[in-house]
């Protein structure tokens, strides 16, 4: 099973795929970078890790609702997780209450729910990115009318990318 967490800190957005080899062994992909994680203990706020079959680390990490406190090597991160399949807010994909609906994650548009012209509700699904094998449905974040559509089913998008316009 593989995940995609859409991350915040220091004024950077990162998206991290955190894809699940085992029970207790996990492969980290940020960038061009990946590594594996062995899960040695778990004693919660605090695991001990396997990193890369070479190195033990210590991991503190406390989460709550979209805020996330690690303490990695004595040296501490906060972190605001995005999730890419709400509506798109002002620290993530473009300004709060945009018409504009973008790809919270790289893949490939598999199903367009939407027309131009036609009448959408806030939360309503529409369309379908899938990414790593996953569906994930990709809702409207205002009730109004579609404008355009950027994309068509079979295309492939990268994260950021403008896919629908809604006006209010």
């Amino acid at each position: 099973m593989s995940r995609t967490y859409h991350l915040h800190t220091e004024g950077e957005n990162f998206e991290v795929q955190i894809e699940e080899k085992d029970a207790s062994t996990y492969v980290v992909h940020l960038g061009k970078s990946s590594h594996q994680f062995e899960l040695l203990l778990d004693k919660k706020p605090i695991y001990t890790f396997l990193l890369d079959q070479f190195k033990i680390i210590d991991l503190e990490a406390q989460v709550k609702d979209d805020k996330c406190q690690l303490v990695l090597g004595h040296i501490p991160y906060s972190l605001k997780i995005i999730d890419p399949l709400k509506a798109h807010d002002g620290d993530a994909y473009g300004d709060e209450g945009s018409g504009i609906i973008e790809a919270p994650m790289a893949g490939k548009v598999i199903e367009l729910k939407l027309n131009v012209g036609d009448s959408v509700t806030k939360g309503a699904v529409a369309l379908i990115v899938e990414a790593m094998k996953m569906q994930n449905e990709i809702n409207c974040p205002l009730d109004g009318m579609v404008k355009n559509i950027h994309v068509k089913v079979g295309d492939s998008v990268e994260a950021g990318q403008k896919l629908i316009e809604i006006e209010k």
